[in-house]
């Protein structure tokens, strides 16, 4: 669930292989809390560090 993203296939495609920033990331969490029960990880995906 930590890196899934439902989306529209127009908003999908728009999306690409962007990343979101660290704010679109707090609103995401922030969305997420309303739909899953309490305890739940809302994070969302992990940054991968080379």
């Amino acid at each position: 669930m930590r890196n899934f993203v439902a989306a529209c296939g127009r908003c999908n495609t728009s999306k690409g292989a962007r990343v979101p920033t660290a704010t679109q990331r707090l609103r995401i969490e922030r969305r997420r809390r309303k739909y899953f029960p309490a305890g739940t990880p809302v994070g969302v995906g992990e940054w991968v560090r080379a």
